[in-house]
């Protein structure tokens, strides 16, 4: 349509897309911060890797609305992560699927519960230093809350702010 545009851009790991209604920033936080997401990201940490974005942009983004959110953990196991998966079974209302051996996934219209081997993913996509020994069998977790997020909280916006309240984590 006419006076539409979009301006894409990154911020390391950050998608950043400009539109005439506003602006969207995609990724994962702790990857932007600590260049992985090995490690969970504290309260404080959160808000550092925010007020960075804030300034890196020069935009105020702490009131922004929030259209989806992944939260996940590192689990250590004793096997391969794609032993586990036959037997995670299948959930209700949720499609289940893999991708070559190495992910499982629940999915439905507003969440998707994901289960990967976190080794092989790291590898590809992280910035890993000689800092961290990746554990030799970690299968990572992770719930993505996306439509009707609001559902989710009570039928409030969640705001960016959200993610450094305590209450709200």
């Amino acid at each position: 349509e006419f006076g539409e545009y979009k301006i894409r851009g990154k911020l390391r790991n950050l998608n950043i897309m400009l539109t005439t209604t506003g602006i969207s920033i995609r990724g994962s936080l702790p990857k932007f911060y600590q260049g992985h997401n090995l490690k969970d990201l504290s309260l404080k940490e959160v808000r550092l890797a925010l007020q960075k974005i804030e300034n890196d942009l020069s935009i105020k983004i702490f009131e922004a609305k929030l259209t989806r959110i992944d939260i996940g953990f590192n689990m250590e196991m004793d096997y391969e992560p794609k032993y586990y998966f036959n037997g995670l079974g299948e959930i209700s209302k949720m499609y289940r699927g893999s991708i070559n051996q190495t992910s499982l996934y629940y999915k439905n219209s507003s969440k998707t519960l994901n289960f990967y081997d976190k080794n092989k993913e790291a590898y590809k996509t992280s910035r890993i230093g000689n800092r961290f020994e990746l554990s030799k069998n970690l299968l990572r977790y992770e719930l993505r809350l996306e439509k009707w997020l609001n559902r989710n909280f009570d039928g409030r916006d969640i705001l960016v702010s959200d993610l450094i309240d305590s209450n709200f984590c």
